[in-house]
């Protein structure tokens, strides 16, 4: 049936077709929408910034029902607000995706896609932790790049952001 998401990302990924393809990295929250595939108002989007192309980019989501903390509101409300956040979703099977570049670069150099002003990797893992009341059916971790940190600390954070999402899986629900 219709999941919940819970999605880490610095981009919301509802973004139209684009270079004459509906099928790309920034489509598959629209895609799984439109398929049916997602929980009336079952959606949080975690770590949303810009630079954005137009005020639709900010837009389109609640359009579809879905809630985005950005950055900006996490720095300001504090993690007890995205807390919240999670806490006010539908109850039923979740699933988290986490893009690696909802990470601040300081903290994900290696990304396609590197946004300043994201979280930090203690933010992440507390929000991920966060998680446990919930009924995680399944996660993923996407955009990590090693080539472009020299230093592996992005491959350091995904393998533990993946180790949070394991024992969210093992958790007795």
């Amino acid at each position: 049936g219709p999941l919940c998401v819970v999605h880490f990302d610095a981009h919301t990924d509802v973004y139209p077709p684009a270079w004459d393809c509906n099928v790309h990295h920034g489509t598959f929250m629209r895609l799984a929408h439109e398929r049916g595939w997602l929980q009336p108002d079952g959606v949080l989007q975690i770590g949303v910034r810009g630079h954005f192309a137009s005020a639709e980019d900010v837009q389109a989501p609640s359009k579809l029902g879905f809630r985005v903390m950005t950055t900006d509101d996490i720095q300001t409300g504090g993690l007890n607000k995205a807390r919240q956040a999670i806490e006010q979703l539908p109850k039923g099977p979740t699933y988290v995706t986490f893009d690696i570049d909802c990470l601040d670069p300081a903290y994900a150099p290696g990304t396609g896609t590197p946004v300043p002003g994201g979280l930090s990797s203690w933010q992440a893992m507390q929000l991920l932790q966060h998680l446990a009341s919930r009924h995680i059916v399944g996660g993923d971790v996407v955009e990590v790049a090693p080539a472009y940190d020299h230093g592996d600390i992005t491959a350091l954070a995904a393998a533990s952001i993946l180790w949070e999402m394991l024992a969210l899986l093992a958790k007795k629900q």
